[in-house]
């Protein structure tokens, strides 16, 4: 068997297939399926932001906006502010690659308080978000629009928004949330963004635009990543100790759609020929991922996994319930 393997990783050498453990060549002639994560492994690790839809007065959706930074300031902008993981580090921003798109894109800044970590639950406000105040920014046509008696009372800081309390984004639930509060604002808010399907279950039936599964399904064939926004505003008798206690139940409820955030996730160069080796190979080849089904069928087909030929099922299973008859 020594003997075997020593010549076998001379002829894989020979073609720059190079194996650190050699006992997995015994192995590797048996195997018939691969399966292959989406995100990161046949796509590309980094995000590129494609647009943002909004909700529009009649309770559709908008047409892409596609310069972030031109965006008003309302509840979509303050979501997509808000509602991230996102930390400071040595003065560099660190989280999930896709907060860190969503921010980045808004030309918004974070700040938190210059006080070691197991003080920070005695704040307010540990993280504060800004908006941009350099020139062409909104909040400088804000200011240029504004009358002499109005910039005597317009103070630039009334934009800033802390981030009170954060609800950690859990694949089981498929969402995140923050409470927040506007330095200016007596009362508090809830943002929530996660899948589509997780956040229009959560929101009220009249909020969820007319055309929502339409759009949904049309950006998702179009292999985009698809992030829906919802907020909410808590009762203004809300104090901070109860803030602090309330459960996740009852701050992701009752909200209210905002819209969609959309970011491009490209294939990987390699993607499309290590598919087509396996497939030559006779080599059954299956994604894994957690993202909206027909974007991952999207993907596939970008990268051959699934050829033009082949019929696509959709199965959807709930759970049944002890009531229900058999």
């Amino acid at each position: 068997m020594s003997v075997g393997r020593m010549y076998a990783q001379k002829r894989l050498q020979a073609k720059n297939i190079f194996c650190i453990a050699p006992r997995s060549i015994n192995v590797s002639g048996s195997i018939d399926c691969v399966c292959f994560d989406k995100t990161g492994t046949l796509t590309e690790d980094g995000l590129d932001m494609y647009g943002v839809v909004p909700k529009s007065a009649a309770n559709t959706l908008q047409i892409p906006l596609k310069q972030i930074e031109r965006l008003p300031f309302d509840h979509l902008l303050y979501g997509m502010v808000t509602c991230h993981s996102i930390t400071l580090m040595n003065g560099e921003m660190k989280g999930d690659p896709l907060d860190l798109k969503m921010f980045e894109s808004t030309g918004w800044k974070l700040e938190e308080a210059n006080v070691s970590d197991d003080t920070k639950y005695d704040l307010l406000f540990p993280t504060v978000v800004k908006p941009p105040t350099h020139e062409g920014s909104q909040l400088q046509l804000m200011l240029q629009n504004s009358s002499e008696t109005q910039l005597d009372t317009l103070d630039i800081s009334t934009h800033d928004i802390g981030i009170v309390r954060e609800f950690s984004f859990t694949s089981s639930l498929q969402r995140m949330a923050v409470i927040t509060r506007k330095i200016s604002d007596k009362h508090f808010n809830v943002y929530c963004k996660g899948s589509p399907e997780m956040i229009a279950t959560l929101c009220r039936s009249e909020t969820i635009p007319s055309d929502f599964n339409e759009k949904l399904n049309y950006y998702a064939q179009q292999g985009y990543r698809i992030i829906a926004v919802a907020y909410k505003s808590l009762d203004r008798k809300m104090t901070y100790p109860k803030i602090q206690r309330i459960s996740r139940d009852k701050v992701e409820s009752e909200l209210e759609f905002l819209g969609f955030v959309i970011l491009e996730n490209r294939l990987k160069p390699d993607s499309e020929k290590v598919i087509k080796i396996l497939n030559d190979a006779n080599i059954r080849t299956i994604m894994v991922t957690g993202d909206n089904i027909l974007t991952a069928v999207s993907v596939a087909k970008d990268c051959d996994m699934i050829t033009e030929d082949q019929s696509i099922i959709i199965v959807n299973s709930r759970w049944k319930t002890d009531d229900e008859p058999e």
